[in-house]
This record gives C-alpha cells, sequence and structure tokens, in this order.
C-alpha cells in the first residue's frame, strides 16, 4: 500500500514540473498546487496571482534615472537609457556627482556616460577620444593630380584615382598597382579585355 501512495506521489510530482515547463508565466514564477482542478497559478512580481502570463515590467518604470528621462532600449546592457541635464546620456542614472558627462568633454560629439567611465560619440567629420580631432580626407591634398580623387570608406585603400587615360589606380603617376587595388579595379580598368571601356577624362 505504502509503495502505491509513493507511486502516485512520484507520477503527480512529475506530471505537475511538466505542467510548469509547459506553461507561460511571463515574467512571473509557476506554482504548483495540490488542487487538480487548479494544479499550478502564475506569481507576478507586482503580489498578483493569475492564470494568465505576468507583464513584463518597463526597465523605465521604477524611474532609474531620477531627475533624468528614462528611455527604454532593449539592446543596451539594463534596457535602458537616461537622458540627463545638460545634454547627458548615461547607462545607469543621471548623478551629477558621478558623471564624467557634466563638464560637456565632448567637443564634438555627444558625451554617453558608461558603467566606470564616459565615452564620446562624435559628429560625423570627427573622431578622438573628445571628438576634438578633424577627420581629414584622403582627397585634401589632391594625391591624383591630374586626375580625379575619389573617397574610399577602405583604411587599406583610403582612395582610387581616375586618371585622364581612363585608369583607375591609386596614382596617375605609376600605374604599378599595389596587386590588392589592382584586384579591387581589376573589373573597371582599362588594362581588362572586355568589349567595355572608360571615357577618358579632359586634359
Amino acid at each position: 500500500m505504502i509503495g502505491y501512495v509513493i507511486y502516485f506521489a512520484i507520477i503527480h510530482l512529475a506530471y505537475n514540473q511538466d505542467i510548469c515547463n509547459s506553461v507561460n508565466c511571463g515574467s512571473g514564477a509557476c506554482i504548483l498546487t495540490q488542487n487538480p482542478s487548479l494544479p499550478y497559478y502564475c506569481r507576478c512580481s507586482s503580489g498578483a496571482n493569475t492564470m494568465l502570463p505576468c507583464p513584463f515590467e518597463s526597465p523605465c518604470a521604477r524611474n532609474p534615472c531620477g531627475l533624468g528621462e528614462c528611455e527604454a532600449v532593449p539592446s543596451l546592457i539594463h534596457g535602458y537609457l537616461c537622458r540627463c541635464p545638460g545634454n547627458v546620456i548615461s547607462l545607469t542614472h543621471c548623478n551629477a556627482t558621478r558623471s564624467g558627462c557634466y563638464s560637456n568633454p565632448c567637443i564634438n560629439g555627444i558625451c554617453i556616460e558608461g558603467l566606470a567611465s564616459f565615452y564620446c560619440s562624435c559628429l560625423p567629420t570627427w573622431t578622438g577620444k573628445l571628438c576634438s580631432d578633424k577627420i581629414v580626407s584622403a582627397c585634401s591634398k589632391n594625391p591624383c593630380s591630374p586626375g580625379k580623387c575619389f573617397q574610399l570608406d577602405d583604411r587599406n585603400i583610403p582612395f582610387v584615382c581616375l586618371c585622364p587615360n581612363g585608369q583607375f589606380g591609386t596614382s596617375c603617376h605609376a600605374y604599378g598597382y599595389p596587386s590588392s587595388t589592382a584586384r579591387m579595379l581589376t573589373s573597371t580598368t582599362s588594362t581588362v579585355r572586355s568589349p567595355y571601356a572608360c571615357n577618358p577624362l579632359d586634359s
């Protein structure tokens, strides 16, 4: 008799555990009961007990930013960012005594406070830790003279020249291009044997 009781107790426990593995309580916890007509319920963080999924609380619900404005951003580590006074953005909270952004260190950008320090999100033509270094165009010194320079978004090949004879390369003075440049430009140079040709620039 005792063996049957233990057997049915194990079956009942396994059944109830299987229920909690299959139900959706949302942000709440599944609580098992001994009542066959109500084998479980969801306990929410608000203290409510329900058979429905508990709602997920917004990361901004508890006002983590203090005097700032909270904005939910699910991709960030805490799920939100704070827009603080003084055009400061924080990933934790608005705290004038802790933030490195309140002195406005980002000369040409927006200061974003991190967990231990801050970093600057620079405007498009600026770079550097404090956005104080102006980005100089690779074409600013006219390296392709007498041809035309085109800026590229590539650290290895920052620009390409279109020369008066219709050829592309890194210089219009010599046509022995680096192999990487030659591979990249193979389909557009006039040295390729194809029915297409580039029109030369006016001299």
